[in-house]
């Protein structure tokens, strides 16, 4: 059974290994190619833009 991107929604191809380490939400090539995976510099895990949304609220209240 094939997933997709969280990000894009593109169908993961079998190349297509990346994981949100946060949320474990799958992710293409393209998007981590392109920068969208970001490091969260205080638990230092590679986090999904949804995640690092999330983590930014946080550090709000």
């Amino acid at each position: 059974m094939m997933t997709n991107c969280s990000i894009c929604n593109s169908e993961l191809k079998a190349n297509d290994t990346r994981k949100c380490e946060y949320c474990g939400a799958p992710l293409c090539n393209k998007c981590v190619d392109s920068g969208k995976l970001l490091i969260n510099d205080e638990i230092g895990l590679w986090m999904c833009p949804t995640c690092v949304k999330k983590s930014l609220d946080w550090e709000d209240h």
